[in-house]
């Protein structure tokens, strides 16, 4: 029970998002676009009686495996920062598959949406949740910048994940203007190309880090 409570938001997003699409299933064309190209056109059909629940169903597994993998030393009140940081991370997930369960159902039903832009702003959307959190992860091998250099030192493990979270922050409230402002196809390339800059500065920022500081022999959990 405890563990259902700690996950409540993520499985009432997972959950909410296998509802939806069961009460809009007879709205549905026989055929329902499941995957765009980038230039926003439709490039993959499937029939209604699996394209309706492929995203419910593959943010239901993704939950259910980031829930399993939990290590069990942070479900206990009194294990420190993980026992609430790993719950909000998901549910960040979560939220994010939910709403791009309801983009596809939408834009099933011949909704007007610019699906590339919106998944875009979405996604901008989940880094900015999730470098809201880096910050405060401590030392472990699920979550965060996992390198030998981080895991071997915490002062490396801290001051990294500090400034990747002001990375990530900016960098997905970046791709939410950019997406908005544009609404262009080169949107999501832009958003890969700001994300993925975030994390190779955040690692070569740690490898600095690792040349100035001695080794304190700690590993993550």
């Amino acid at each position: 029970m405890n563990l259902i409570r700690r996950y409540a938001i993520a499985i009432v997003f997972a959950l909410t998002g296998l509802i939806i699409a069961a009460l809009l299933y007879p709205e549905l064309p026989a055929r329902v676009p499941v995957h765009w190209s980038a230039a926003g056109v439709v490039d993959h059909w499937m029939a209604k009686s699996e394209g309706a629940f492929i995203q419910p169903i593959t943010t239901l597994a993704v939950i259910g495996l980031l829930i399993a993998v939990e290590r069990r030393e942070w479900r206990g009140q009194d294990t420190g920062a993980m026992h609430w940081l790993y719950p909000a991370i998901v549910a960040a997930v979560a939220g994010f598959m939910f709403y791009v369960t309801i983009l596809m159902l939408f834009a099933g039903m011949g909704s007007h949406l610019n699906i590339p832009t919106d998944i875009t702003v979405g996604i901008g959307i989940l880094f900015t949740a999730l470098g809201n959190n880096l910050g405060k992860v401590p030392p472990n091998r699920i979550v965060g910048i996992r390198l030998p250099r981080t895991l071997s030192n915490r002062e490396v493990w801290s001051r990294t994940h500090r400034v990747a979270g002001w990375l990530f922050t900016l960098g997905g409230l970046t791709t939410v203007v950019f997406a908005l402002t544009t609404r262009s196809p080169a949107g999501a390339m832009f958003g890969v190309i700001v994300l993925t800059a975030s994390a190779l500065v955040a690692s070569a920022y740690s490898f600095m880090l690792s040349r100035r500081l001695p080794r304190d022999g700690t590993s993550g959990d």
